[in-house]
């Protein structure tokens, strides 16, 4: 499910501005958190800096909202490159074939939308994005661990 939120995030303002600004009830109300997903959140929340990195990750998903083709499907498979280190890799290679691996289940049109999203100019742009983002979470992660240990 974190990877969904983490998608959703990049991509929906509105629902970007409820987490940073009211911190995770917006998403308690809309989507079961675990208790180690709701820490990890509450960390996301309060480093306001991150807000604009997800919007940066959005922006490259559509750059004209709203898009009616931008799927939750797809969005957590955005979600998953931005938790986890080894799919990433695997997805920027293969983004359709990686996500059908891990069990991610795509119809005909969300790998159309997948795809396009990952080709050419805008995909590369798209990747970094993803990847600068990414590069920011393992460290509120390993806070988010601590938190949970207290």
């Amino acid at each position: 499910m974190l990877h969904t939120i983490l998608g959703i995030t990049c991509y929906d303002p509105y629902f970007r501005d409820a987490l940073f600004e009211n911190s995770t009830a917006a998403v308690r109300d809309s989507y079961f958190v675990s208790e180690h997903d709701s820490v990890l959140l509450k960390a996301i929340s309060k480093d306001r800096s991150l807000k604009s990195a997800f919007e940066e990750v959005g922006n490259k998903i559509c750059t004209h909202k709203p898009c009616p083709s931008v799927a939750p499907e797809v969005l957590s498979v955005i979600g998953a490159a931005l938790l986890d280190e080894s799919f990433r890799k695997e997805f920027f290679k293969d983004p359709i074939a990686t996500a059908r691996k891990h069990g991610l289940v795509l119809r005909y049109p969300e790998t159309y939308v997948l795809a396009t999203l990952m080709d050419g100019q805008n995909g590369e742009r798209l990747k970094k994005a993803i990847t600068d983002l990414a590069d920011r979470l393992p460290r509120l992660t390993e806070k988010a661990e601590v938190l949970t240990a207290a």
